[in-house]
Parts: structure tokens; sequence; C-alpha cells
């Protein structure tokens, strides 16, 4: 292989390369994914494992959660720790909380808990009388009164409870030592609009985009005050008074402490500013130092129970220090900068949950459609994530975009429909193969209008001796979601857990022949039928521009917090022609096309999409009538805006257009072709050279 890319394995002998490749019955992603899917109209969760991410179908939540909640890796485990050992994979969970298609079931009751692990009272617990057993540590725990069994509280295997506003920390206050100044006086989520004035092109969208954003009810519902802050030479926060915008400037940050809370206006009555707004023209000055600007901003945030604050600058970013005081401020800090700024690079970023948007001078005006999927996105704050589980399982990792200061609590300032955390975890002692193992995963946080609630996610995972009931179980979109996230979470080490992650998948395949196939004949190469597509995904992602030869850091953290679809898409999107479409009117209905340069016809138009961005592809010799069709008000147009809005409505966010035209040599057309993993691309071989490649690596187990 090319030496250039870092996470690729090793050169495979020259040898190969001369020899006849045999021709091998490969499996096919996009097979088993419309298989999947004409297979589920529904899906009652009583039953494992689930449908592929990618799968939509009529959800009935009974004994466990929703797969939109929760995703795994396996549903039925080793019940020894050798047997999980022996296995060579992560025991992986991924949840998305609060996803959109997800009913939550809300209860008003007071929750009941064990008194030994302080776990909560599920659809798991067994009750007798007033006595019942803890489903976690099995402790017997007497209550005063009779239990109802038939409580929504042993019904549903996700609750939100309503729960009590915790007192607030008055100890460690950044700036004063006084309480006072560290009382949440705005008991609802705030929006921070940071704007630095001082740079002509970026002022002028960020302007339009602010605007079009304070008028918009969504926004206005899902934040009832707003900040504006102005950079330059100094710091100029703007206030009403009477029925005029005025200005306050600081100079010196030693004063934050005694910013007055009104600088928060009603985004109800936020004509005066969007007025003030559109009359702000830019200013050439020399700028002030960021830490002074970013002591305001903590200041200001610290006045709300949680907020989200969008920095328009190219200014130099602060260093990562800053993370902790914006995660205990609750605070999601998002940069937009242009590409003339060196350190856009920031973990204050990426590490609040928010996000870096860096733009060439020709995209700013993609400002206004990422500003507003993040003001329009309804978030809780301040969230406090734990987990409990039965006695044999133990915590093993985290993966989320925050500091991971120890693995009993994680603090998030913010998370959303599309946020996402990944536990991994291990197998410490023997289980009776009767016993199921059990989690308790509990999320606690102030919700967009102020309340503070306790959502509580219960589910259950079988056991067994036998490695065939244990490999039938495993999903392997979770999977390759999990072990993705393992690779993305340190770009130092991403080689490393890259080449870790290949030695992983080798041992899992190879003890799977040792445990499954003994009679096959050790030229034939054997995949289990749920793992069989995991190779792809591997040589797709070691494919990937962001981790081939340069390791782009701010990608990486995008796929820490991506769910188990989102990641899918993301390595192997989903490619199809709009002719297909047309045929088939809905998306679900198409068979993407494998992604190799030998899918793509020079008089086709094609659809790709990998949930991030949709690009439209357009062929030498596509009539070019049917072109200027497709972006007039004509049928065509109707087809291309119905795809578009079934993608984006399935993510549940906006996603760019890319238009690509063949041969024209530009940039887009280049990320384009970079999605053909099916090919060699970046120093990896071809999908078919590559599993000959991983049978050889396999022999050696």
């Amino acid at each position: 292989m090319n030496s250039k890319n870092p996470i690729a394995s090793t050169q495979f002998p020259k040898a190969y390369e001369s020899m006849k490749k045999p021709k091998l019955n490969i499996p096919d992603l996009n097979t088993e994914l419309l298989k999947d899917q004409e297979l589920f109209y529904s899906y009652d969760t009583a039953v494992y494992p689930p449908p592929l991410s990618t799968t939509t179908c009529f959800v009935n939540e009974t004994v466990n959660p929703d797969p939109c909640i929760l995703r795994s890796s396996m549903y039925t485990v080793p019940n020894t720790s050798t047997g999980f050992d022996s296995l060579n994979i992560p025991l992986g969970i991924v949840l998305t909380p609060f996803a959109s298609r997800a009913n939550l079931f809300e209860l008003n009751e007071k929750p009941i808990k064990c008194n030994q692990c302080s776990s909560f009272v599920s659809n798991f617990t067994r009750v007798e009388g007033s006595v019942f057993y803890c489903s976690l540590c099995k402790e017997r725990n007497k209550l005063k009164y009779p239990i109802d069994t038939n409580s929504d509280i042993f019904k549903h295997p996700v609750i939100e409870y309503e729960s009590q506003i915790p007192d607030q920390n008055t100890q460690n206050s950044l700036f004063v030592g006084d309480s006072f100044f560290n009382l949440n006086f705005i008991k609802t989520p705030v929006f921070l609009f940071v704007i630095d004035i001082t740079q002509p092109a970026l002022l002028e969208h960020t302007i339009k985009a602010t605007v079009e954003v304070l008028s918009d009810p969504t926004f206005r519902c899902l934040y009832k005050k707003a900040c504006v802050v102005l950079l330059s030479n100094k710091i100029t926060l703007l206030k009403i008074e009477g029925e005029f915008v005025v200005t306050l400037d600081v100079v010196n940050s030693e004063i934050v402490p005694f910013i007055p809370p009104d600088v928060f206006f009603d985004t109800s009555l936020s004509t005066p500013f969007v007025d003030y707004l559109e009359t702000i023209e830019s200013i050439n000055c020399t700028k002030i130092d960021s830490i002074n600007f970013f002591n305001v901003i903590l200041a200001l945030t610290k006045y709300a129970i949680g907020s989200k604050v969008a920095l328009f600058s190219s200014f130099y970013f602060p260093s990562p220090n800053l993370i902790a005081n914006f995660v205990e401020n609750s605070s999601s800090l998002s940069i937009f900068t242009t590409t003339n700024n060196k350190n856009t690079h920031n973990d204050v970023a990426t590490y609040t949950m928010g996000g870096i948007f860096v733009y060439s001078p020709d995209q700013l005006y993609k400002i206004k459609a990422d500003l507003h999927n993040i003001c329009a996105t309804k978030s809780v704050f301040g969230v406090k994530v734990s987990v409990k589980t039965s006695n044999a399982i133990r915590k093993n990792a985290i993966y989320a975009n925050t500091l991971l200061d120890n693995l009993n609590q994680v603090d998030l300032p913010q998370m959303d429909a599309n946020s996402t955390i990944c536990f991994t975890f291990f197998v410490d002692e023997h289980v009776s193969t009767k016993e199921a193992l059990h989690f308790q995963f509990v999320f606690e946080y102030y919700s967009y209008d102020g309340s503070y609630k306790t959502l509580v996610i219960n589910t259950h995972l079988k056991t067994s001796d036998k490695p065939s009931e244990v490999y039938s179980s495993i999903s392997f979109d979770t999977l390759f979601a999990c072990l993705a996230k393992f690779i993305s979470s340190d770009k130092k080490e991403a080689a490393t857990h890259s080449k870790h992650v290949e030695d992983l998948i080798c041992k899992f395949l190879s003890y799977y022949r040792k445990t499954c196939c003994r009679e096959v004949s050790a030229t034939q190469f054997v995949l289990p039928e749920t793992a069989k597509l995991l190779p792809l995904l591997y040589q797709a992602l070691i494919k990937n521009k962001s981790y081939s030869s340069t390791l782009n850091e701010i990608e990486m953290r995008r796929v820490t917090n991506l769910t188990v679809e989102q990641t899918l898409r993301y390595f192997y999107p989903r490619l199809f022609t709009l002719t297909d479409f047309y045929i088939q009117q809905d998306l679900t209905k198409i068979k993407s096309l494998n992604l190799s340069f030998k899918s793509l016809d020079s008089s086709e138009i094609y659809v790709l999409e990998n949930s991030q961005k949709i690009f439209l592809y357009f062929g030498k010799d596509v009539d070019e009538s049917l072109r200027d069709a497709l972006f007039d008000d004509k049928e065509e147009n109707a087809i291309l805006m119905k795809i578009v809005n079934e993608i984006c409505s399935n993510y549940g966010y906006e996603l760019p257009i890319v238009v690509v035209e063949e041969s024209r040599g530009s940039s887009s057309e280049v990320e384009f072709m970079g999605f053909m993993v099916e090919d060699t691309l970046n120093g990896v071989p071809s999908y078919h050279d590559y599993i000959c490649e991983l049978h050889f690596k396999v022999q050696k187990y």
C-alpha cells in the first residue's frame, strides 16, 4: 500500500500484485440495505436484533428502547470474560437520546429508586407486593406501601421525569467570590451573537444571517432571550433603552462581573436590533485580545441556565483551557470563520458540542444555512450523563465531544436531536446463560423551556456460551460506528488506533472461522452473515480524505458525534440516479449504486448524499435543456426538491447542495470522486483486492 496513508496497513507482498486475481463473490452493502428495508414493515422492540439504522419502519416500543435512541454492537453477549475477550470486538452502545423520531414518555409520578445502587425502578424490575428486586445490583428493597405494577413505570423502557432544579453551585466562581454573580437570572436558555465587525465580507453575510434568524418564529420559541456582542478594538454590547438601541463598551475585562443582565433582550421584541444591525458598517482597526472578549462571553453565559454562542470572527482563538469554563456554564460555542484564519482547529468549539464552519470567500453565503441549523434546532442544556449496569459488566470507554474526566459522569454543555454519546463495555465475570445483562442510562438536563428533567433509558442484552449465537446477534452498522468513533477520538493516535482496529477485525474473523466454520477449506474466506460488510466499511474509512494522507481533526471530531446512520452514510454514501427516483418516487425503494467509477455513466445525472452534503453530479453528455430544467420551476425541479426534502427530513437538518460537472476538474468533482471507495483510492487497494489481502492476514491468526 501507499506509505503516504498514515492509517493504511503495511505494504502487501509484491508477489500478490502479479498474481491472477480470483473472482470473488464479495458482500454488497446496497443489496443488504435494500433487503433489510423490504424485510421490516414494522418492528417490535421485544425482538433483537433490530433493523439496520438505514431502515425506515413503524416501531412498537415495548421491552427495549426504540433503535433510533439506542443501538448496540451486539445483542447477545458472551457469558464469560474469556469468551468476550476471544471475540475481539467491543460491546458498544450508541445513544441518541433526543432523536427527533423518538417518542419520549413523560411521567409525572415520583420515581422509585434502589436503596443500594440508586438506580431507577424500570420495566425490568421484579416486584412482589411492597418489595422490589433491583434488576442491576439484585438488592431486595422494601417499601412502606404496595407497588402498583400497572404503573407506567413498568410499561416503558424510556421515561422522562420532571425533576427538581438542582442547587446552584456558588463556590466555584470564575470571576468573583460573591455568589450573587453566579445566580442564573435567566431561567431559560439564551443565544449570543458575537460579531467581528473588522472583516467586511464576513460581516456582510453575518448580518444577513443574524437578521433572518432574529425574525424566525422557531428561534423566538426556543430562545426567549438573546444578546449581541460586537468585536473590534473594543467590546460593544447592545441593549435597549426605551425604544432605542444603545451601546455599552467594555474596554477592560476587569469590569466583567458588573455587566448588567439587561443586555439580554426579548427575542419577540427584536425589531430595534434588526434595524440597528442593518446599519452596521465594517471598520478597520486593531483587534482586541481574544482573552478579553472570551471573559465577557463567559460572564454573559453565567446569567442563564444554558446558552449557545455563535462567534463570527477571524480573531486568534483561545487556548483549550477555556473548555472547562464553557462546560461549567452549560454553554456551547460554534465558530464561523474564514480560510485565511490559521487557528480554526479549536478544541473549545468541538469539545462544547458546537461546530467549526470554515468558509472560502465564495462560500460565505453558506453562513445563513449553517446558522439557521444551529438556531432552529431544539437543544437541552447542562446535560449530566451516567450509566449503571449489571454487576458482571464494566465500563471501558466513552466517546463524546466533551471533556471526559471520569467514567462515572459525563458533563455535556448541550445535546440536540443528532447528538450522540457512545459507551463501550466489557464482561468482567461469569454470567448464567439464563440471566440477562441490564443497562440503565440516565440523562439530567434543562429543557428549552427552562424545566429540569431526568431521562431514564433501560435496556437488556441476552447472554450465551455459544459463539454462533453471539455472531448472529451482531449489528455491523453499530459495530462500525463504535470502531470509527474509537479511531476518531484522538488525532495523534489515529494511525495506531486504525491499525489496532484492523487487527481486531482479523482476530474477530479468525475466531469465527475456528468456532463456527471448522470444516471449511483453508482457501475459503468465510465471513459471518451479520458482519460480512465490516471489511468494506473499514476500507472505506481509511480511504476517506479526512483519514488518509492529511488527518482532518475537525471532521474526525464531527464523526465522534454522528449517529449510527450518519456514520454509515459518511463513509459509504448513498448514490443513485435521478432516473431511478423518477421511476420509484421513494428513496426507500431504490437500490443504491456501488461506489465505483464503473457505476457512473456520462449521460446520467446522479445524486450522492453522505449525511453532510448532497452532491448533484452531471455527466458530460447530459442534455443542456435537462440540466436547466432542474433549476427552473418545472416538473424536473419538483422531482429534485422532493429528493432533497426526503433526505433532509430523514436527518432533521438542512444539507447543502453541491453541483458537480464531469471532467471540469473542479474541487467539487475531486471531492465527489473521493467517495468511490470500492476502487483503488488514497493508497488503499480496491474493495476486491482488499478482501483478498484481508484473507491473507486472517490466515496468519
